[in-house]
């Protein structure tokens, strides 16, 4: 989607052109193209490795809240904790207080949830 809005040619064409719309104009004259004005998205910024002793600090006020309550937490469970999402564990738990929640919400949920694997939760 975002390669979408990332060229210099006109988005309109462009999107013709993935629903096989041949027949579209080279140039629409409206969009943000045509207009001079081609979108450059900002890269994302590099972050910072996440070390398991770290991860597992982060994790650890849930995971004696959820033993308290006689609670299991998934890797998925985890993984929402530490990107700040909320769910109706983290709200049984109590969660959002905890100083974990949402300390790794810049990074991609995908990776925060390969990290939590690695921990074998």
């Amino acid at each position: 989607m975002l390669s979408l809005f990332e060229t210099d040619t006109c988005l309109s064409h462009r999107l013709a052109a993935y629903f096989a719309d041949e027949h579209a104009p080279a140039q629409c004259g409206h969009c943000s193209v045509c207009r001079g004005n081609i979108a450059r998205l900002p890269k994302a910024s590099a972050q910072e490795s996440v070390e398991p002793a770290m991860l597992q600090r982060l994790i650890q006020p849930l995971m004696d809240a959820a033993f308290k309550e006689d609670v299991a937490v998934s890797a998925e469970a985890a993984t929402r904790f530490l990107c700040g999402i909320a769910t109706p564990l983290s709200t049984r738990l109590r969660a959002g207080k905890m100083e974990g929640f949402g300390k790794l919400s810049a990074y991609p949920f995908d990776e925060v949830k390969k990290l939590v694997q690695s921990l074998a939760i």
